[in-house]
């Protein structure tokens, strides 16, 4: 805090307009950082048995609303990632995964699927949809 405090100063040695608490109250409220009492277990890249959150994963399986991590409502509007959300329970990996949504009909054959599921991967963890 005591960083802080020295960086919220004017240039010209004065005191500063607000003070560092100021500052992070206005940054919190504004939505710019968000503040934890404890670590989010948030994936930011895959496992080779991805598991995306119980929740979320349930939500999937109803409409495009889901829940992340961060308790922020997030509209997965793609119909292939929603589908790969619901069967990430963390016993696939990407090639049971690609087997299991071909075999749905849906999405093409495994091939086609295989191709699509490292990009709707990276999209449920930059969604923070994904636990790591």
């Amino acid at each position: 805090m005591s960083e802080l405090r020295s960086n919220v100063g004017e240039s010209d040695g004065s005191v500063p307009a607000k003070t560092a608490e100021a500052t992070l109250l206005d940054a919190w409220m504004s939505g710019f950082v968000q503040f934890r009492t404890k670590r989010l277990h948030l994936a930011r890249t895959a496992s080779d048995r991805i598991e995306g959150f119980a929740l979320a994963r349930w939500q999937a399986t109803m409409g495009t609303a889901v829940t992340n991590l961060r308790h922020e409502t997030i509209r997965l509007t793609d119909p292939f990632a929603r589908e790969l959300l619901t069967l990430l329970d963390g016993s696939r990996g990407r090639e049971e995964l690609s087997r299991a949504l071909a075999s749905r009909g849906a999405f093409g054959d495994t091939a086609a699927v295989a191709k699509r599921v490292p990009g709707a991967i990276d999209l449920l963890a930059e969604f923070g949809l994904l636990i790591g």
